[in-house]
């Protein structure tokens, strides 16, 4: 749950205000300046019905106003919103999230895309046990008499 102060949910409630946003990508803080757009896509399931063993993957595509080299899928993103106060900006963060194979750099108008997803993504895939099951044929035939 994201708590806020009483200053912070007034300037939600005003009719004008002024967002801010800071996107932190393995430890490097990218500011509204270098920030085109940022989409955040988040909910607790979808469909009529919850399936067992699946669960909803909140994403957030970022779009940045230049080429950011280095990126790579697995990197931690961290994207914040803030909201100006009478004492500065109150900042809410959006959650954890992990850069996808998605990284588009568009050289031509000087911008880079990402789209990173929570942390349910490092549950994608077939689980293969890595334990060890030994059992002895006389012990486990004397289980089943």
């Amino acid at each position: 749950m994201i708590k806020q102060s009483d200053l912070a949910l007034a300037a939600w409630k005003a009719t004008e205000r002024t967002l801010d946003a800071v996107v932190t990508i393995n430890k490097i803080d990218y500011k509204t300046t270098d920030i085109a757009s940022i989409s955040y896509d988040a909910g607790g399931y979808t469909g009529d019905t919850f399936g067992i063993g699946s669960n909803y993957e909140n994403s957030v595509t970022i779009k940045f106003s230049h080429l950011i080299e280095g990126l790579k899928p697995g990197m931690t993103v961290w994207p914040k919103i803030g909201i100006k106060t009478s004492n500065g900006y109150e900042y809410s963060s959006l959650g954890l999230f992990i850069v996808s194979d998605d990284i588009q750099m568009d050289r031509n108008n000087d911008e880079t895309t990402i789209k990173a997803y929570d942390q349910m993504c490092l549950l994608e895939g077939t689980y293969t046990s890595k334990n060890v099951f030994r059992i002895f044929s006389r012990v486990f035939a004397g289980r089943l008499s």
